[in-house]
């Protein structure tokens, strides 16, 4: 009766602890037999047992079995990893939302450190702050230049022009020397984009152009 008693003691001291393993007796001591989830829940069980069995010797044969992670139900959408910018791909029956919450993959984003300038909006268009003047009128030309060079950094088409930005009474002035018309474009682009701004002056010299 003592050995019955003695397994039976442990076995309900490792269901308290939500471990479901038999539980023997042999002449040398105890045997733990079965499946855990891992090592952690494998060293509670021989723990449990010698403290219940005291000086009795601990037979450990339990395996560790990991649980496999669940299979997404249907209607549930599973992305896959994909290089930096790409959509991902939903897969495992994702349910069409017309559009509702279609993904839009950040259009322009740029490095700084390590980091990405601006978070992952779709553009660095989408989130435009400027503190207004101090009449209250419009935005003040300080303020304004300043989320003008915020944008042309945030922006991957300008954010390694060398370009000087300079606003009186809300018109926005661009100077410096850069590579390509189309460098100009994109400057001209991203400046004038902002709220506040009445009109961009592109004073910006070409390289190679006279």
């Amino acid at each position: 009766m003592e050995r019955e008693s003695l397994a039976d003691r442990i076995e309900d001291k490792l269901a308290e602890a939500g471990i479901y393993v038999h539980v023997g007796l042999t002449e040398e001591g105890v045997l733990l037999d079965g499946t855990v989830n891992d090592l952690s829940e494998r060293s509670l069980a021989e723990e449990i047992a010698g403290h219940v069995a005291e000086n009795r010797r601990i037979e450990n044969n339990l395996d560790v079995v990991e649980l496999e992670p669940a299979e997404p139900q249907a209607g549930e959408y599973e992305y896959l990893e994909e290089p930096f910018g790409q959509e991902p791909a939903v897969v495992l029956g994702a349910p069409e939302d017309n559009g509702a919450s279609t993904y839009f993959p950040p259009t322009d984003p740029v490095l700084e450190n390590g980091e990405v300038v601006g978070g992952f909006d779709a553009t660095s268009m989408d989130s435009l702050e400027v503190e207004p003047s101090v009449s209250g009128v419009g935005p003040g030309d300080d303020a304004l230049a300043e989320a003008v060079r915020r944008e042309l950094r945030e922006d991957a088409a300008t954010t390694d022009l060398p370009i000087r930005v300079c606003v009186e009474e809300g018109i926005v002035h661009l100077r410096g020397r850069v590579l390509s018309i189309e460098d100009v474009e994109n400057a001209e682009e991203v400046a004038g984009r902002l709220p506040g701004v009445r009109e961009v002056v592109e004073e910006l010299d070409i390289a190679g152009v006279e």
